[in-house]
């Protein structure tokens, strides 16, 4: 399976065009998906109001940070990311988080088995709202029997939001 968006800054689009094809004309039996977003995330714009774009101004560390701008309205919009998991790990989450002015936003962590059934029950690694500097927020999740995991951050009501650094690692 090839995930590849348009919007994506840092791997070229015809580089996943191009793999499909290899893929496909070597036998190989291939799936490609398109979403919107940058690299790796896919974002969901329900409310028509979400700006999302990778800005080099404002960052921690590297090249780029996400940041997430909502005007304000409902429903609500979500960006996201899909990760395989390694069975029976510890999982640590951690992310250097911005806020301005946010009315009501969630970073979540979801860690899901092969048959799709949640395998932790506190999803939630934050809350946010306000406006703050840049600050780390951590999570660690027992993984199990856990295939997946899946980050997500919801905003509702408006505000802004910058990640940056964010890490997905196994611990012992």
């Amino acid at each position: 399976m090839l995930d590849q968006s348009p919007d994506d800054q840092v791997t070229a689009f015809s580089h996943a065009r191009w793999a499909y094809t290899a893929l496909t004309e070597a036998g190989a039996t291939v799936q490609m998906s398109v979403y919107r977003g940058g690299h790796g995330w896919q974002v969901v714009d329900n409310s028509t109001r979400l700006l999302v774009a990778a800005v080099t101004d404002d960052k921690v560390q590297g090249e780029r940070a996400l940041h997430l701008q909502e005007l304000g309205a409902l429903p609500l919009d979500l960006i996201s990311q899909q990760v395989a998991l390694r069975s029976g790990t510890k999982l640590r989450f951690s992310c250097q988080v911005k806020t301005k002015d946010c009315k009501n936003a969630f970073l979540k962590l979801w860690v899901y088995d092969r048959k799709d059934q949640l395998v932790a029950e506190d999803v939630d690694v934050a809350q946010l709202r306000g406006s703050g500097d840049w600050r780390k927020l951590e999570k660690f999740v027992e993984v199990g029997k856990g295939t997946r995991a899946v980050v997500q951050l919801v905003m509702v009501l408006g505000g802004e939001v910058w990640l940056d650094d964010c890490r997905l690692e196994s611990v012992e």
